[in-house]
């Protein structure tokens, strides 16, 4: 008989040690994800501007316009690929001066809408055109990039030669500084200045012979 008891205690220790072994290990709760500062959103002459943190990722922005009954429209704007940066991300679309948007923006943690009201500013003044040549050639540019402390801009030619022009007079800096890495946009032929003051982008016109060229405009 105490054999038996001794075979029974052996099998029920080694299924207790099986047991527990296969066990997931639990550590202790991990508090939850800080939800971040608030997402500002606000309106530029040619843009929706949302700006947040990493805390707190952006998952989706939809705008709708108020009728000039001030309801709030069904349909949501059809907004162009948005502009990445650093903490900020800018849609672009035909702001109408004086018109009433409301912008819905969910993020990881929040659901949130504001009530805007575009200013009602003239439309862009261009500032700068400048053909995109490089020793009385003209080149394919791949993407443009405002420098750091907004006084000039980046064309980063497809071959891969950087080129950077003074937006003061429009000349070219030789030699050309290291432009900013590349945003998360699928616009890379358009560009933001980091004070929001200015946009860069790059278009084709004929000239008075009807030969096309491409150029860099900077707009305020």
């Amino acid at each position: 008989m105490k054999k038996w008891y001794a075979v029974l205690f052996i099998f029920f220790a080694a299924f207790l040690v099986f047991r527990f072994a296969l066990s997931p290990q639990r550590g202790p709760a991990m508090p939850p994800m800080p939800p971040g500062n608030p997402v500002g959103v606000s309106l530029g002459r040619g843009a929706l501007v949302v700006e947040g943190d990493a805390a707190d990722p952006l998952k989706e922005v939809r705008l709708f316009r108020f009728s000039e009954a001030g309801v709030v429209e069904k349909t949501p704007m059809k907004l162009e690929d948005p502009l990445v940066t650093p903490n900020r991300v800018l849609f672009f679309f035909a702001v109408e001066p004086g018109r009433r948007y409301l912008a819905e923006t969910i993020t990881r943690h929040r659901t949130s809408q504001d009530d805007l009201l575009a200013k009602p500013n003239p439309p862009p003044v261009e500032a700068l055109r400048i053909p995109l040549e490089s020793s009385g050639a003209a080149f394919t540019p791949a993407r443009i990039a405002f420098a750091a402390d907004g006084r000039s801009v980046f064309v980063i030619a497809d071959a891969g030669a950087v080129h950077e022009y003074r937006i003061s007079d429009g000349t070219e800096k030789i030699p050309a500084g290291t432009p900013p890495p590349p945003a998360e946009s699928a616009t890379p032929l358009s560009a933001s200045s980091p004070d929001g003051n200015l946009i860069a982008l790059v278009q084709k016109k004929k000239d008075a012979n009807g030969a096309e060229r491409t150029e860099l405009v900077v707009m305020h």
